[in-house]
């Protein structure tokens, strides 16, 4: 009798135990204390390639501010708006570098107030026109409160208001406030050797 129970009382156990090992591998394993979950990123809301960028324009209406870049047929930048000039290859390069890959660090989604984030109407937008004929815009609003990020909008996605790095406004803010025109070579002073006097012969 005894050893009947002691025989009941392994299988038990032995099937408690596989039923420790088989939850446990069905759950991921505690954080370690102190440690710090690593969020997920976002996903990109826009990628453009930059040589297919044909156009630029930036607009802030409420400073009647506009500038306008157009890709010539030799793959230079040409400023067309406020003043006409040759645009700096350099600058434009690393403005298109910004949304070839644009993640935003925060998403709000919901009812969301426009207003309330600056973004009705919007404090600056930018616009890129591609070769096949695409088009895509951008409305910044406000800065958040650390003025870490800036509220913007998709006109393709009204329901969301996302949070991009400031350093992405910033670029189309400076790009408005002072247009990237090529600057002017500065002419250097060529010394002149004076010619020799002729000596009159005496």
């Amino acid at each position: 009798m005894k050893f009947r129970n002691t025989l009941i009382l392994m299988v038990i156990a032995v099937a408690l135990t596989a039923f420790v090992f088989l939850v446990e591998r069905k759950n991921p394993a505690p954080a370690e204390p102190g440690s710090t979950p690593t969020p997920t990123p976002l996903a990109e809301i826009l990628a453009l390639p930059p040589n297919q960028v044909e156009r630029i324009e930036l607009a802030r209406p409420s400073a009647e501010q506009r500038t306008e870049l157009v890709r010539q047929a030799d793959d230079t930048w040409r400023l067309v708006a406020p003043v006409e000039d040759v645009a700096r290859e350099d600058s434009v390069a690393r403005f298109l570098d910004g949304y070839a890959a644009l993640r935003p660090r925060r998403v709000l989604t919901g009812n969301v107030s426009l207003a309330e984030y600056g973004l009705e109407p919007p404090d600056m937008t930018v616009k890129f026109t591609l070769r096949d004929g695409t088009t895509h815009e951008i409305l910044f609003g406000e800065l958040n409160a650390d003025r870490s990020a800036r509220y913007t909008l998709l006109p393709t996605e009204p329901e969301r208001v996302y949070l991009l790095p400031s350093y992405i406004a910033a670029d189309v803010e400076r790009f408005l406030n002072a247009p990237p025109v090529q600057p002017t070579p500065t002419p250097t002073e060529s010394s002149t050797i004076p010619a020799p006097t002729a000596t009159p012969a005496g």
